[in-house]
């Protein structure tokens, strides 16, 4: 199921309603844009979030030969402005504690 509150805010979810995407968008769905956001969450077979996937899109300057957009597994989207989706960081949790992997920002 997708919900679209207000055309900048997507959130996905699955069969057993649990949140698994959600993407911030500048403007639109239709076009990504620098600063984007996506972030992927991933349960475990009891329900229990054990792992959050922040990413961000980077865009090339104005002009740039630069082509092609990539996409995080899943989808998301790549757009052909030759934006891409680059991982920021990843969080995983278990039962005891938290464990935050900080890629630096390098998109």
């Amino acid at each position: 199921m997708v919900t679209n509150n207000n055309n900048r805010n997507v959130l996905v979810y699955d069969d057993e309603n649990e949140l698994t995407r959600y993407f911030h968008y500048q403007s639109s769905p239709a076009t990504l844009n620098a600063g984007d956001t996506r972030t992927d969450f991933i349960y475990d077979g009891l329900g229990r979030l054990r792992k959050r996937i922040e990413w961000v899109v980077s865009c090339p300057p104005p002009g740039s030969p630069q082509g092609g957009g990539a996409q995080p597994n899943g989808g998301g989207g790549g757009g052909g402005n030759g934006c891409t989706w680059g991982e920021v960081s990843e969080t995983w949790y278990d039962q005891v504690s938290v464990l935050t992997i900080d890629t630096g920002g390098r998109v």
